[in-house]
């Protein structure tokens, strides 16, 4: 609320009134207050008003030129197209002064209080008034009643009174070579105004506005800039040494040869500004915006630039080595040969940023974030980059050796034929993105995902892998030597032809994997997942998979020479042309697989799960099967001479046409399987069961059968020549036409055989069980029939 307890109303006595030079001079000189008075087409140059109280005078058309302002007070006053060129206000009030198409050529504000002033021009009316036509409509009712013009009424424009827009000339303000020293300037606005070699040295500016003015040779050396907003201006060769510049505005200014020497400048926009060839430019920017511009090649060594905004800017041949540029933002921006090692960028955010031959060494780029950028062949050796963002950015051939990636992420990005020697990226993740031939030697990557993206013939030897995972990563022609790969995840990548060779491979997962070609050579993969994996022409040689899952995944063409497979699943396996001579295969689940084309040789089959698989026609001469279950498996014309049968089950199995010589085969159980023509020759047949078999036309000679059943068993044609086989069972058993001629069956049991044409010649037939009629008649009652 305005305080009118000390106004004095004599002050206010000429209020409204039109005075005349002489009045003017005349009343100042008896120390009269004109405040509020009409000055219009009046000659006071070089009238003394200093010390005057003028507030509130409206001046039109009148000429102060060389008035002596000094202490008087104008707050609030109006000078339009006045001539107040070489006038003295100095230390004057000029508080919420407007000028309007003033002259103001050299005048001295020094030590005034120009707070709120506002200096601007308007559009001069040209035409005399003579010449303007008056509608016949506006002629009517200015005759009818003078005293009651409504022109608005009418509906005319300007057009109607004879007035087009030539008739305007553009208004002028002049305050060239003005003298603002010590000023007071908060607040005030120059639009448009001519302020060449204006001097504003040490004045407080704070929230001052300059638009379009000409301020070419200015000296605003120790001004406070503080919410300056300058706009359109031409500061060519002004100077701003050592002005506190703050939350400032340059927009698409003229700054060619300015001094900014000492200069404070921070949280201040220039935006479209030539900054070229400005001199002395601070290093020190912080918070400040750099859109548009064209910088000065200057040296920022070590500025402070913290959080500093550039945007479509371009820097060459500059350095800002240990600048703190932390939260810093780039967009658009273009970076030629520039040095920024030990620069502070945690936190900065890079978008749309083209770099050449841009030095990061030791610079901290921590939390920093990279989009839509390109960095190829930067030098980021030994920076730090902890939990950096790059996303969909290119970093072809550059250098990141012995940088610091900790928790990085990698999206959609690429880092093609990058250096990453000894890097650290325990915790990355890469998404998505291209490490085709990096060189990763050495690298920590403990820790790190790597989610389908491409690792072709990337080296990574001697790298630090745990709880790494890569899925539907392409890491063909990958070199994985020297690093210790036990207990990752390779799930579903592509490794065609990648050497693993001598690796500990345990608890590693490879399942779902594109690993055609690749070397295993006497690896341990034990209790590691291969699963669904293409392992088309893989060397398995000597290796160890013990407890490995092998599933539904393609063996075909593998090389498993001597290796070893304990407790394996390999359901579902194709295994075409596979390699498993010499192999040990231990409680290996191989049910339905098909063998044959497999190369076999000296193979062990221990307690392992062959139901319904296929081995005919193949030689598996000297293989080991025992504890084996072959139920139901086909084995015709298949050759198991010197093998090891013991224990094993073949019940149901097809082994017709099957030379198993010198084979032992104790304890086996060939229940309901088809031995037609097979060959036991001098085979250990001990304990084995024939229950139910189809054995007609096999050769038993010289095997051991001692306790051997063949309850129910067809036996027809079968030789049993010379065989040991005490205590054995052929209850039921068909011998029709079958030749015991030197065999050993003391006291075995021959219950309802049927032995038509068999031979029986030079037989041990000593305590012999022939056919128990108490046993036969109960085996043939049957209920009787119901009435």
């Amino acid at each position: 609320m305005d305080d009118f307890s000390n106004i004095n109303l004599e002050d206010y006595k000429n209020s409204g009134k039109r005075l005349t030079a002489e009045e003017v001079i005349e009343k100042v000189g008896k120390g009269e207050s004109i405040a509020g008075a009409i000055l219009q087409n009046l000659d006071l140059g070089g009238i003394r008003l200093n010390g005057a109280f003028l507030e509130g005078i409206s001046c039109t058309d009148t000429s102060f030129k060389g008035a002596d302002f000094s202490n008087a007070n104008l707050a609030e006053a109006m000078f339009t197209n006045t001539d107040l060129s070489d006038a003295d206000f100095s230390n004057a009030n000029v508080s919420r002064v407007i000028l309007k198409n003033c002259n103001c050529e050299k005048a001295n504000f020094s030590g005034a209080n120009l707070s709120d002033l506002k200096v601007e021009t308007e559009l001069i009316f040209t035409k005399s008034a003579d010449d303007i036509i008056i509608p016949p409509e506006l002629k009517v009712m200015i005759e009818k009643n003078p005293g009651n013009i409504d022109v608005s009424s009418l509906d005319l424009d300007l057009e109607d009174l004879g007035i087009t827009q030539s008739d305007f000339a553009p208004g002028k303000c002049i305050m060239s070579g003005a003298d603002f020293s010590h000023t007071i300037l908060t607040g005030a606005e120059f639009d448009q105004i001519n302020l060449d070699n204006a001097v504003f040295s040490e004045s407080d500016m704070n929230g001052s506005s300059f638009k379009n003015c000409s301020m070419e040779n200015s000296d605003l050396s120790r001004t406070n800039l503080e919410y300056v907003s300058l706009i359109s201006n031409n500061l060519k060769s002004s100077i701003f040494r050592a002005a506190q510049i703050k939350n400032a505005e340059f927009f698409e200014c003229q700054l060619t040869d300015s001094v900014f020497e000492n200069a404070e400048i921070s949280k201040v926009r220039f935006i479209n500004d030539d900054l070229s060839s400005v001199m002395n430019f601070p290093k020190n920017l912080p918070y400040c915006v750099f859109s548009g511009c064209k910088f000065p090649q200057a040296d920022f060594s070590d500025g402070i630039l913290t959080g500093t905004e550039f945007s479509n800017v371009r820097l060459s041949n500059m350095s800002f080595k240990h600048a703190d540029l932390a939260g810093a933002k780039f967009s658009k921006f273009y970076l030629e040969n520039i040095d920024l090692s030990e620069a502070g960028l945690n936190g900065a955010i890079f978008t749309d940023l083209h770099a050449a031959k841009v030095v990061f060494k030791n610079a901290d780029l921590k939390e920093a974030k990279f989009s839509a950028s390109d960095l190829s062949e930067c030098d980021f050796s030994s920076a730090a980059f902890q939990n950096a963002e790059i996303t969909e950015s290119t970093f072809s051939e550059a250098r990141f050796r012995e940088a610091d990636l900790t928790g990085a992420g990698l999206i959609s990005s690429s880092l093609l034929r990058c250096d990453l020697t000894s890097a650290v990226l325990n915790g990355a993740e890469i998404t998505e993105s291209t490490l085709t031939e990096s060189n990763l030697k050495d690298a920590d990557m403990k820790n790190v995902k790597c989610e389908n993206s491409n690792l072709e013939k990337a080296v990574m030897s001697g790298c630090a892998f745990q709880e790494t995972e890569f899925s539907e990563s392409n890491l063909t022609g990958a070199v994985l030597t020297g690093t210790e790969l036990k207990g990752n995840i390779f799930r579903e990548c592509q490794m065609e032809g990648i050497d693993l060779s001598g690796m500990d491979l345990s608890e590693t997962d490879f399942s779902g994997g594109q690993l055609t070609g690749a070397k295993f050579v006497r690896c341990n993969i034990t209790d590691s997942d291969l699963s669904g994996a293409c392992l088309q022409q893989v060397d398995f040689t000597e290796a160890i998979l013990k407890d490995t899952e092998i599933a539904d995944a393609d063996l075909s063409g593998a090389v498993c020479v001597n290796a070893l497979f304990d407790y394996c699943g390999l359901s579902g396996t194709k295994i075409d042309n596979i390699d498993i001579r010499g192999v040990k295969f231990i409680q290996v689940d191989f049910e339905n697989v098909d063998f044959t084309g497999a190369k076999i040789e000296k193979t062990e089959f221990i307690l392992c799960s062959l139901v319904k698989t296929s081995f005919q026609g193949m030689d598996l001469t000297g293989c080991n099967l025992t504890d084996s279950d072959l139920s139901e498996a086909d084995l015709k014309d298949t050759v198991l001479n010197q093998a090891v049968l013991t224990q094993v089950k073949l019940a149901g199995a097809d082994l017709s046409g099957a030379s198993i010589k010198n084979a032992q085969c104790k304890t086996a159980d060939f229940t309901e399987s088809v031995l037609v023509s097979t060959n036991f020759e001098k085979s250990n047949l001990m304990c084995s069961r024939f229950e139910k078999a189809n054995v007609k036309r096999a050769d038993f000679t010289g095997a051991r059968l001692d306790r051997a059943e063949f309850v129910g068993a067809d036996c027809e044609g079968a030789v049993f020549r010379n065989v040991k086989m005490p205590y054995s069972d052929f209850s039921h058993a068909n011998l029709s036409g079958a030749d015991f001629s030197g065999a050993d069956l003391l006291q075995s049991i021959l219950h309802r055989i049927n032995d038509q044409y068999t031979n029986w010649k030079g037989a041990n037939l000593k305590l012999v069980e022939y056919t128990d009629q108490d046993l036969a008649e109960a085996e043939d009652w049957a209920p009787p029939k119901p009435e």
